[in-house]
């Protein structure tokens, strides 16, 4: 017999199968701002997709899945006691899913900011006995979503990680620090928006609405400075579940044309709604207009800016307070 072919044949005597127990990763991906929707993507380390049934998560139900395969890591093990992954890559496919009855790619959703600040859960199962319970292997929180063309890619941020982020001190300037509709800004969400029905004529570009009467403050909705840097999002019809922010605000009588400031990505039909949310440009003026929550007080008083000197100290008295052995601090 050949040599090689003697080696050959020894060889695959000897070869012992593989021991490695491929991992089934479940991802269920959750938009606290779309009540009772989530999507998720099934993974394994392994060199071919797997086929395996599976128990209910929390949230999701039990059933028969494919596990797409991402590939072994074949590098050497290490093993770490503490947390130290504090950031991860997710890709995805760029290909439609339903998103309230609707088919929509990934990218478009991401591009219309859904996915902004969604929760990642990632469900373990051992690929050697998958139906068993599964573990919650970790939880994430989307930071920004990348639109690749054929995929999608997702910045996580661990839960925990967010726990070693430094509280921000005030920062001093004329602007308000609070976010509109926050708990440091008061206001009420629900009590400012608006559902609005498009008009004929609508485009991508120039959504037509009739726009009438006044908020709990007596502001004019049909302001041209009134709706700008707000939200619309859609609530049905072909954009359903989409958000853009409002660039510009033309009245016309009663008709309002608002400008997205990014085109919807499709034309809408007359008679789909949307929410209508007014903007914010965060000066103490503007949040004087707004009451506080239900009318109660001006909330001019809650603004989180400063109105110029002598609020704002100069520079040459900033300072940095650190603790100091036995309590209190140094400047």
């Amino acid at each position: 017999m050949p040599k090689g072919t003697y080696l050959g044949t020894l060889l695959k005597t000897l070869r012992q199968p593989s021991r490695y127990t491929p991992r089934l990763y479940r991802l269920q991906l959750i938009v606290p701002t779309v009540s009772g929707w989530d999507t998720t993507y099934y993974f394994a380390d392994a060199d071919t997709d797997i086929t395996a049934t599976v128990p209910a998560t929390p949230i999701s139900s039990a059933g028969t899945f494919v596990f797409r395969a991402i590939g072994i890591n074949r590098e050497t093990s290490k093993t770490n006691a503490q947390l130290a992954v504090d950031e991860m890559l997710v890709a995805v496919p760029n290909r439609p899913i339903t998103f309230l009855g609707y088919r929509r790619k990934v990218g478009e959703l991401a591009l219309s900011g859904v996915f902004d600040r969604a929760v990642v859960d990632v469900f373990l199962y051992d690929g050697a006995n998958p139906g068993q319970v599964c573990g919650l292997h970790s939880s994430w929180i989307i930071q920004n979503a990348t639109n690749r063309g054929d995929a999608v890619t997702f910045q996580l941020q661990s839960r925990w990680a967010q726990l070693k982020r430094q509280t921000p001190g005030r920062v001093f300037q004329a602007g308000c620090n609070w976010p509109l509709f926050s708990a440091g800004c008061g206001l009420l969400k629900t009590d400012y928006t608006t559902v609005a029905t498009v008009l004929v004529g609508s485009t991508t570009t120039a959504v037509q609405f009739t726009i009438t009467g006044t908020d709990m403050n007596g502001r004019a909705k049909g302001s041209s400075t009134y709706y700008p840097l707000g939200q619309m999002v859609g609530t049905s019809g072909v954009n359903v579940g989409l958000v853009r922010v409002i660039h510009a605000q033309a009245q016309s009588g009663t008709t309002a044309t608002l400008t997205p400031k990014s085109p919807l990505p499709y034309t809408p039909n007359a008679g789909d709604t949307f929410n209508l949310v007014p903007g914010c440009d965060h000066s103490i003026t503007t949040c004087a207009l707004f009451d506080n929550v239900r009318g109660q007080l001006v909330n001019g008083v809650r603004c989180g800016g400063f109105d110029g000197a002598p609020d704002i100290p100069p520079v040459e008295l900033t300072f940095l307070t650190e603790p100091v052995a036995g309590g209190g601090s140094k400047k």
